[in-house]
């Protein structure tokens, strides 16, 4: 018994820590990358700031530097800006802010950004 739940609990861990799948629209400039499926779990920190090109990349820039975002399941390209599911369109230039977290993971795309532009990756959760 003991061996089997602890097989389980093995699998179940390292099925959450897989890399999530990502949408990357590199159509133009800035990239949008977004989360290609919903999350099972949500971190809860605060990310908000002016949505701005970082290096490439749509991110937010606030207070403490600029962050490539990897936005909601759902969002798309709109003009200069972005549409996000429940939030509707930001430009380049909004103030926008939600709940998520910052990180050294993603997709290969914000992954570089990041890099040049020297601070993490956030991640917005869904704002439904």
């Amino acid at each position: 018994m003991r061996i089997v739940l602890g097989i389980s609990l093995v699998i179940a861990l390292a099925g959450c820590t897989a890399p999530p799948a990502f949408v990357v629209d590199a159509s133009e400039e800035p990239t949008l990358i977004a989360a290609g499926s919903r999350p099972e779990v949500f971190t809860q920190a605060e990310v908000g700031g002016t949505l701005v090109n970082v290096d490439g990349c749509f991110g937010l820039e606030n207070e403490f530097g600029r962050n490539v975002v990897i936005f909601p399941v759902g969002t798309t390209r709109s003009g200069s800006g972005l549409d996000l599911p429940t939030l509707g369109r930001v430009d380049l230039g909004d103030t926008l802010s939600g709940s998520g977290g910052y990180g050294s993971q993603g997709s290969p795309e914000a992954l570089a950004c990041a890099a040049v532009a020297g601070g993490e990756v956030a991640y917005l959760n869904p704002l439904d």
